[in-house]
Formats: structure tokens, C-alpha cells, sequence
């Protein structure tokens, strides 16, 4: 069974959608084009979460809030929309194309706007573009090998010119997955590779009924499942040709509304030894 980048693949029956921490999913050799939050719209008016005991239909389920506590500093997102099909998120604007495989984000970063192009052929993901200048852009193409694999090579864009513009290859990748998750994640590119693994909790995601949102990607992830555990480890050379290698794992304790939702979680992030532990509620 081929395992498709998008709701058909993540979701077989359901248009869903990914949570947005929207980072691009692949790493860079180069450089780093992580998103940052800004407001792109008006703010909307903070809405009471649905108590656990009032049961909802799951189809009309929708996150409307999420907030992160670490270290005693929060972090918001809200969620608005039209119908079912998020309009904004805090920091990102969303434009669905013209034509039904061709979809757009716009962020607000540090250097100015930055633009993720996403094109499908049919149901599954073949492109990505990041960046808005012709200067400073970065392509992904992905290959779609039938047997619940996906290979990806990621190349730098350089502008000489109207019509001079030319590719320089960064990586390459392979995605697997299993039961509509990505449960392993592989990259390497001239300074280093890593390799991540991931497990999952059988419920539902905060963001399952957003119409479409599947289409763009989460923090490297596609799954129909909550992520309970990550497991990352990376080897690179340094300066003066030493071997060096670095291991992070992150874990999620989730607690559930009475419609299998997350209400609750608890994240704690290791980075060689060093334990990051952070709080999260979502609001419906």
C-alpha cells in the first residue's frame, strides 16, 4: 500500500490536517528557514474550551487554541476560520491555488516574507519551494516509491539571472511510514546525518477536522496519530575532522477529552542529558 504526503495519505477517508509548529520538515546544510510567529490578522475573540463531559460530533471538532508553557514563558496560538478550512494562524496566512494542487503559506519572519509552495500531482506531494526571494530559495522533490517509502532530495536555488537560475543539491531523505504515521525519518547532506524514529498514541489530533491543512507539513511529520515519542540521533563532523555525534528524545504524556481529543499534554525534551519540560492545552 503506497503511503501518500497528504490527506489521502495521511488520512485515507478524511481531508485532515497537521498541527501547525509549521518548520520546514527538511534540514537544511546550509541554512535555516524556521518560520517565526507574527500576527498576520486581526485577532479573534478567545472562545471557552467545550467541557470534557459535552460530547461532539468529531467531523465538526475544531482546535481553536494552543498554549505552551515552558519555563514559565507561554506561548499562543489561535486558530481562524472559514467553515472548516483554517484562514489564519497566528504568525501564518494560508492561500489555496487556483488549481486544486497547488497550495501556498506566507509567514512573517525576521528577514521579511517567506512563502512555502506546495504542489501535488493528484494525490501526492512531488514539490516544495521555500522562499521568497529568487536568491534565497530552497526546492524539495519528492519520490513516491509504492511500497511505504518516500525518497526526497533537497537542493538550494541560485540566480544568475533571467533564465540562468540553477540547482545545487543539499541532501537527500527517506521517508517511512506505517499505519498512516511517519515512523521513521532519514537525512544526510555533506556535514552530517540523523536519523529520527516515532511512536504514537491511537487517538485523534487536535487538528483532524481542519479541512485540507494535511496538505502542509508538520514539523517534518505526516501522521493521523499523536506523537508519544521521538527519537533522534545525529552524527557529524567538526571542525578538525572529529566525529561527534548527538542524541535527542522527546516524550509526550497526554491526557484525553471525552471525544478523543487531547485537552492536556506534557512534553520533556532531552538534549544529551539536559531535560527541557514543558505543558500544553488545547482549546476547542
Amino acid at each position: 500500500m503506497s503511503y501518500r504526503l497528504n490527506s489521502r495519505i495521511v488520512i485515507k477517508n478524511t481531508l485532515n490536517l497537521v498541527i501547525f509548529s509549521l518548520f520546514i520538515f527538511c534540514s537544511s546544510c546550509s541554512t535555516n528557514e524556521d518560520p517565526i510567529v507574527a500576527g498576520t490578522t486581526s485577532p479573534i475573540e478567545e472562545e471557552t474550551p467545550i467541557e470534557d463531559e459535552t460530547p461532539i460530533d468529531d467531523e465538526t471538532y475544531l482546535i481553536r487554541r494552543i498554549e505552551t508553557t515552558t519555563n514559565g514563558v507561554t506561548i499562543t496560538k489561535e486558530f481562524n476560520y472559514i467553515g472548516n478550512r483554517l484562514f489564519n494562524c497566528t504568525g501564518a496566512s494560508y492561500y489555496y491555488g487556483s488549481g486544486y494542487n497547488d497550495y501556498n503559506v506566507f509567514f512573517t519572519t525576521p528577514t521579511g516574507l517567506q512563502i512555502y509552495t506546495y504542489i501535488y500531482e493528484g494525490d501526492q506531494l512531488i514539490y516544495l519551494q521555500v522562499g521568497n526571494s529568487p536568491n534565497d530559495r530552497k526546492r524539495t522533490y519528492f519520490t513516491h516509491n509504492g511500497d511505504g517509502t518516500v525518497d526526497y532530495i533537497q537542493k538550494k536555488v541560485y540566480y544568475a539571472g533571467v533564465d540562468h537560475s540553477y540547482e545545487v543539491t543539499l541532501g537527500i531523505g527517506k521517508y517511512t511510514f506505517e499505519n498512516s504515521n511517519l515512523v521513521k525519518h532519514e537525512f544526510t547532506c555533506d556535514e552530517y546525518n540523523e536519523v529520527s524514529i516515532y511512536t504514537y498514541d491511537t487517538k485523534f489530533k487536535p487538528t483532524k477536522n481542519i479541512l485540507e491543512f494535511d496538505k502542509f507539513l508538520d514539523n517534518g511529520v505526516f501522521s493521523t496519530n499523536n506523537i508519544i515519542s521521538i527519537y533522534n540521533i545525529k552524527n557529524y563532523t567538526s571542525a578538525g575532522g572529529i566525529q561527534n555525534q548527538t542524541i535527542k528524545t522527546t516524550y509526550y504524556t497526554y491526557t484525553y477529552n471525552t471525544n478523543d481529543f487531547p485537552s492536556s499534554a506534557t512534553r520533556t525534551e532531552s538534549d544529551n542529558g539536559i531535560d527541557v519540560v514543558s505543558s500544553i492545552n488545547y482549546f476547542y
